[in-house]
């Protein structure tokens, strides 16, 4: 993408510069070693000119690549919302300060901590770049899981001209992202406890709003309706007064995360997909949604576009496992009268024992449309492929740890009696 209208980049700190040795690298050194000694032993003028040309190639690619790449500088753009399983694309503005030297064959690699795993390295290629040009490039690649990325540094780096050696220059940008949990699109089945919990009743609480139960009378003030004005007791009292309604609340529904602490990884990942899912429903019904991780309330019932946000960033960090000391009466101390409660478990409780509405997750072919449950599979197969088998043990502990220890995601207690994000 051309580099018109785009702002010059202003950079304080010095990037880093590293020469690194590869394998073209070892090759030409050796070479030219074993050259030198049979110049200078044989005394032959066809190896002596043979030593020279590959001396001049080490000279040429230290000097010229490493002079051009110099004046290159870069500046990472914001990361928008990421989903696991959906392509995401971090662009980038790169910029050649020389006043007469290109840049040639750049290669912009993304320092980053991939235990979370992506399909492939988050890396871009430039192959020319023109003395005082900016343009704007991108690298592209698949979340595999949900979690928090941590971006440190960008390395651009180059092999031109010769491809001897490869010369590095590190800027250090630190940033992070969350990537949301794999999206899943449910059945009918599925959608119907949510349809029913949103549907049981719209419950009228004393709040300022339009509906048909009374809620009070108050002074007119310019610009009410003439037709919520109260002429009757306007004529009693002397003065304007108008008829205010009490605000229908929308009811609401608590998920619970109740996984045992034997639940694979994948059938976490899948529990959250379900959940993220789930509540992607309810939010559409309208309906006050809140999110408790076993006994624990992690967010009260809320029910604006900026509650569900913040709801879906937790969900991108919130370990699916509750604990050994979670229970269910523990639980109902803390939500209020008429919540309805959808739990989010791993089986479904014998009949009786439970009186929440369920979706469990070995249930899921029933709760999840076919191409989209395959689409979640082929992805847990990717990430599993790139761990080396491992349970992914690693990070679900550093999962556990930014949810409950670190400062941003520090949960602070509301004045509704749960966790706000």
């Amino acid at each position: 993408m051309s580099g018109r209208g785009i702002g010059r980049i202003n950079q304080s700190e010095r990037p880093k510069r590293r020469d690194h040795l590869h394998l073209p690298g070892v090759v030409h050194i050796a070479l030219t070693f074993f050259l030198a000694i049979g110049a200078f032993n044989s005394q032959n003028n066809l190896l002596f000119a043979a030593f020279g040309i590959a001396l001049s190639g080490l000279i040429i690619s230290g000097f010229v690549g490493g002079g051009a790449l110099m004046g290159v500088r870069i500046k990472r753009e914001a990361v928008g919302i990421a989903r696991a399983g959906e392509p995401i694309r971090i662009s980038y503005v790169i910029e050649n300060t020389n006043r007469f030297l290109p840049a040639f064959a750049l290669l912009i690699t993304e320092q980053m901590d991939h235990s979370m795993g992506f399909d492939h390295p988050l890396v871009a290629f430039v192959p020319q770049l023109g003395p005082g040009q900016r343009i704007i490039v991108s690298a592209g690649a698949i979340p595999t899981a949900r979690g928090c990325i941590d971006l440190s540094s960008v390395r651009v780096s180059s092999t031109f001209p010769l491809g001897i050696s490869r010369k590095s220059l590190t800027f250090v940008q630190r940033a992070s992202f969350l990537i949301r949990p794999v999206k899943l699109t449910l059945t009918e089945s599925a959608r119907q406890p949510v349809r029913s919990c949103s549907e049981t009743g719209l419950s009228v609480v004393h709040t300022r709003g339009r509906a048909e139960e009374f809620y009070g009378l108050r002074e007119y003030r310019q610009g009410d309706p003439q037709r919520q004005i109260a002429w009757k007791p306007s004529a009693r009292t002397g003065r304007l007064v108008v008829t205010e309604h009490a605000k229908p609340m929308p009811r609401a529904i608590m998920f619970v995360v109740d996984l045992p602490e034997s639940a694979t990884q994948s059938e976490q990942e899948l529990a959250a997909g379900l959940l993220g899912a789930a509540i992607t429903e309810a939010f559409r019904l309208e309906a006050a949604v809140g999110l408790a991780l076993g006994s624990r309330v992690i967010c009260s019932p809320a029910y604006s576009s900026e509650d569900a946000r913040r709801m879906m960033e937790t969900l991108a960090v919130m370990p699916m496992i509750p604990g050994s000391d979670q229970n269910e009466q523990g639980l109902s101390l803390k939500i209020s009268p008429g919540t309805a409660v959808i739990r989010i478990g791993l089986v479904r409780s014998p009949s009786g024992q439970s009186a929440m509405l369920e979706l469990p997750v070995s249930d899921a072919e029933n709760l999840v449309e076919a191409g989209s449950l395959m689409r979640f599979h082929q992805l847990c197969n990717v990430y599993t492929s790139m761990q080396g088998g491992r349970s992914g043990g690693n990070m679900l502990r550093s999962m556990s740890r930014a949810f409950f220890g670190a400062d941003r995601y520090q949960l602070q207690r509301s004045s509704g009696g749960g966790d706000e994000p």
